[in-house]
């Protein structure tokens, strides 16, 4: 069997190993990778990605990365618990990675690997000040709610307080509707809507009456996670590349990566800003010997615009300008510097798999090229 036809068997593999534990009925393990977008799943992998990159072009790559917590939680799903999660914060920091190379006669051509530092990381809401000072403020009229309705229960004696209490839980912990309250609640609770203190309850019961305040307090919370998707992200990060005969390095790369998000949250499009750039140490290959004498600069810079079916985007558009210059190592008609247009159309195909599409165009000499990779992102969790 050719190579090619063994990465798509593999990848077909992998997908539908994935696509099964999907159809399970069971709950996924963290719904925030579901909001995380492609591109930010590019840059930073919470658990694990396997990817097959440029199956279309003479230099093929199928590769593995992952973070030192994920290997922990797959090895011990203990490691899940707050506790734990709170306390390997600094692993989740890290990505490493791996791959293995193909020729243009799709052969073996080596191996890289890598290694990422996540140095901002406002997107990990489980241990940010900022986030839990927003969570705390969105809980604050809920614990004067909670007890302004005390001193309303206290306000009863005998049976009366007891069915007061009762009600009154049912509408906290989501059991009852607003519509379905006694007269008596219904009217304290529109008293207290009136006095000044609590405006959100005043929108709620202004805007329909068919609303638990068990559900509004899960979707303030969730409002501000999806939020704080759009925060920034930095990292750091260096890779190689070796030859098959003896391992040495023919590529070394120092890289940094920078994603925000500039357009409000909930919007049917949303906008997020893009930055990479490399400087590169490459093999001579002009000279004898093996170093890595040539020096080269890859930067871009763009937007990924995410299109959202509810709170899961379904497809990506990055648009960017690439500039790539080499300081040393300048080959015999090789142009020093290179201002290339890009485009690249991430699809997701199922809950973890996306196809991304790239397009590069070379204005000054009018050509096009592109690419084709599979991505694929999971947990390998069982989803209990």
């Amino acid at each position: 069997m050719k190579p090619n036809r063994i990465l798509l068997v593999l990848a077909f593999f992998f997908m539908a190993m994935g696509i099964k534990a999907q159809t399970e009925e069971k709950k996924g393990v963290f719904t925030e990778e579901d909001l995380s977008s492609g591109n930010y799943k590019d840059v930073f992998r919470s658990f694990f990605q396997l990817a097959f990159n440029q199956l279309t072009s003479e230099k093929k790559e199928f590769a593995f990365t992952t973070n030192p917590y994920a290997i922990m939680v797959k090895l011990d799903e203990n490691k899940l618990k707050t506790e734990e999660y709170l306390k390997y914060t600094w692993l989740r920091r890290f990505n490493i990675s791996f791959a293995g190379k193909l020729n243009e006669a799709n052969r073996f051509n080596g191996f890289s690997s890598g290694i990422k530092y996540s140095i901002i990381n406002q997107r990990d809401e489980t241990v940010s000040r900022l986030f839990l000072q927003q969570a705390l403020n969105a809980s604050a009229e809920r614990t004067s709610l909670n007890q302004a309705l005390s001193a309303y229960i206290q306000s009863f004696s005998g049976d009366g307080a007891s069915q007061a209490n009762t009600e009154v839980n049912s509408i906290m912990n989501g059991d009852a509707k607003f519509k379905d309250l006694s007269p008596a609640l219904q009217s304290k609770l529109k008293e207290l809507a009136g006095s000044g203190n609590f405006n959100n309850l005043k929108k709620l019961i202004d805007k329909s009456n068919d609303f638990n305040l068990k559900q509004v307090a899960i979707d303030d919370y969730n409002a501000i996670k999806t939020n704080f998707q759009k925060r920034w992200l930095v990292t750091l990060g260096v890779s190689d590349t070796t030859y098959t005969d003896k391992f040495r390095f023919s590529t070394v790369v120092l890289s940094a990566e920078i994603l925000k998000g500039i357009s409000n949250p909930g919007k049917k499009v949303d906008v997020e800003l893009s930055i990479n750039g490399g400087y590169n140490f490459v093999n001579d290959t002009l000279k004898a010997g093996r170093d890595l004498d040539r020096r080269a600069l890859q930067v871009e810079s763009g937007f990924n615009f995410i299109f959202n079916d509810g709170a899961v985007s379904w497809a990506e558009l990055k648009v960017s300008g690439e500039y790539n210059r080499v300081f040393k190592g300048l080959y015999t008609d090789e142009r020093k510097d290179l201002l290339t247009i890009n485009g690249t159309l991430r699809l997701r195909l199922f809950r973890d798999l996306w196809l991304p599409i790239e397009i590069k165009y070379d204005p000054k000499k009018g050509r096009v090229f592109g690419f084709l990779d599979v991505r694929f992102n999971f947990t390998a969790l069982s989803r209990k």
